[in-house]
């Protein structure tokens, strides 16, 4: 049987061997000594993968059920929520659902543990990001006269 991946690699082994992937290109590379080296992908395989996709056929989203899950309809009250530490600082929180069992819990918090590096606890963790974009502004004409909304009833 011919499978399309010799190897699948998961994103933690992928950053510890400092591997740069391009799926526009179909091109993996990496530090190999002194050198980078590459790993091409068999572009005919791919475009055969891509066609074979596009055979399953295409799901216009009229067609699909958008029902709404009435069950989660509002986000969780904050005192349905645990905060736990996933990192070596104290800033290092999240929230979890505090209706997990122990050991959900424990497995839960062990994946959010080895995963950590995917949160941004930082500015310095985001250094793609231009600070512009995520930062917010009021936009106040300079001469504008401060109004003070009424209190509601």
């Amino acid at each position: 049987m011919d499978a399309s991946y010799n190897i699948i690699m998961g994103r933690p082994a992928l950053n510890k061997l400092g591997v740069v992937v391009s799926t526009l290109h179909l091109c993996m590379k990496f530090p190999m000594g002194r050198r980078i080296s590459s790993v091409w992908a068999d572009s005919r395989l791919a475009r055969c993968c891509c066609e074979d996709s596009l055979r399953v056929g295409y799901q216009p989203f009229w067609a699909k059920d958008l029902t709404v899950n009435s069950k989660h309809e509002r986000p969780l009250l904050v005192e349905d929520l645990k905060e736990i530490q996933i990192g070596p600082s104290t800033a290092h929180k999240t929230k979890i659902v505090m209706t997990l069992g122990k050991e959900e819990e424990s497995r839960f918090t062990h994946f959010l543990t080895e995963n950590r590096d995917v949160f941004a606890w930082t500015l310095d963790d985001m250094p793609d990001i231009n600070p512009s974009f995520m930062c917010h502004r009021l936009s106040i004409a300079p001469g504008a006269k401060l109004v003070a909304q009424k209190k509601w009833k």
